[in-house]
């Protein structure tokens, strides 16, 4: 810590090699969420997977309020009004999984989609907002960008339901 008590997170990264900066700073506050809650081992896996009936609700709320593009304030909002600590990413991609309502309309991917989503890829790149907005309206970007990921995965075939 500095003499200001602040964390120096270069100082930090340097006992670390093979972490980044970023790395670091999440596994501290991990770390410290977990120390302050008092949990250890498989609840702490349990824990981190739930979202509570509180916190959807209050994300919903808030992104009603700020808009989808607020996700520090939102975060910092959730945390007063749940006691749950967590990164604005983790609030972002809720949403955009699971929460926005065109995540929740999402239709299917069939094996017609996603021919086309690869041949679109080989066309125009692989930036799944483009994808999205230009040629999947129906999806999110984070719906397409999981998409292709699952694509890139070698060791499972393609089947759509």
């Amino acid at each position: 810590q500095s003499s200001t008590g602040q964390v120096v997170w270069s100082d930090v990264q340097g006992r670390f090699k093979k972490r980044s900066l970023i790395a670091c700073r999440e596994a501290y506050y991990k770390i410290k969420r977990q120390q302050s809650a008092g949990v250890g081992g498989d609840e702490r896996k349990a824990q981190r997977q739930k979202y509570s009936t509180k916190e959807i609700q209050k994300i919903n709320e808030l992104v009603r309020k700020y808009g989808e593009h607020s996700w520090t304030k939102v975060a910092q909002e959730m945390e007063v009004a749940t006691g749950i600590s967590r990164h604005k990413g983790v609030y972002l991609s809720m949403w955009n999984t699971t929460l926005c309502p065109k995540a929740q309309s999402t239709p299917p991917w069939t094996t017609e989609r996603t021919e086309r989503l690869q041949k679109l890829i080989s066309q125009h790149g692989p930036d799944p907002v483009f994808l999205a907005y230009k040629f999947f309206p129906e999806y999110t970007p984070y719906i397409i960008k999981a998409r292709m990921a699952h694509l890139r995965q070698p060791d499972v075939e393609h089947h759509d339901p």
